[in-house]
């Protein structure tokens, strides 16, 4: 799922400290740094998100 980045999405995100990248998914091997998977992890990933961007959302998301 993409969604347009908003600074009201930035200021609740540090507010409730949602989790949606692959570092806090379940399905996410920190050891080879890959998803589980198999799926493409770029846009997915905390450092995709230093810069504000289009929100990219993975189906397949789990907390951990």
């Amino acid at each position: 799922m993409r969604l347009s980045h908003s600074d009201e999405f930035e200021r609740e995100r540090a507010q409730y400290r949602f989790a949606f990248t692959c570092e806090s998914c379940a399905h996410f091997d920190r050891r080879r740094e890959r998803c589980r998977h198999e799926y493409p992890t770029d846009e997915h990933r905390q450092a995709y998100y230093r810069e504000p961007r289009e929100l990219v959302f993975c189906k397949e998301f789990e907390l951990e």
